[in-house]
């Protein structure tokens, strides 16, 4: 056991005390969405509603069609509840309804829980060659009516996917 002395002292920030100021470039915008994966939407409305007050929610079914999944093809059927509260960034609760095993293996293979922050990016082409240059590829991408989205999983911090969203005209959600 390590003696109080040699304890790595922890900087207490509620009393103010100010981190190093470090000059960052950041490619992506504030988080606009956090992406949960359920077992069941119906039931996760329900609980986060009553729980912690979460909601409206807007329960949407719907089909991927043609989305290029690992460089492939793909279609798959989800359902998902949209909130805007709480605060400013959007709540999805995401339930895979029909998929092939790999799509499956994809969303669950750390379990539920989070799966994806959203950001809503203004030149998609451009972020992804960025991260292509750190060998960071998409693992899904689709094209919707005015709307461009990718997935990419970065595992380099623990495997959260960022939904990047690129969208041509104003929508209230931009998936379908």
């Amino acid at each position: 056991m390590a003696r109080s002395d040699e304890l790595r002292q922890v900087p207490d920030f509620r009393r103010g005390v100010e981190m190093p100021k470090q000059e960052v470039r950041s490619m992506l915008p504030p988080i606009w969405q956090i992406g949960i994966l359920v077992g069941d939407v119906d039931e996760a409305v329900e609980y986060t509603s009553s729980r912690f007050g979460w909601g409206p929610f807007r329960v949407e079914e719907f089909q991927l069609t043609d989305a290029i999944f690992r460089g492939q093809p793909r279609s798959w059927r989800m359902k998902a509840a949209f909130a805007n509260r709480p605060g400013p960034v959007e709540i999805e609760l995401i339930q895979v309804l029909e998929a092939d095993p790999d799509i499956r293996e994809f969303y669950w293979s750390k379990g539920g829980g989070l799966h994806h922050l959203g950001f809503l990016v203004k030149d998609l082409d451009g972020i992804l060659a960025e991260l292509a240059e750190d060998g960071i590829e998409p693992v899904w991408h689709h094209r919707l009516p005015g709307v461009r989205l990718a997935f990419v999983n970065i595992d380099k911090i623990g495997g959260v996917c960022y939904e990047l969203v690129e969208v041509k005209k104003r929508i209230v959600n931009p998936m379908p």
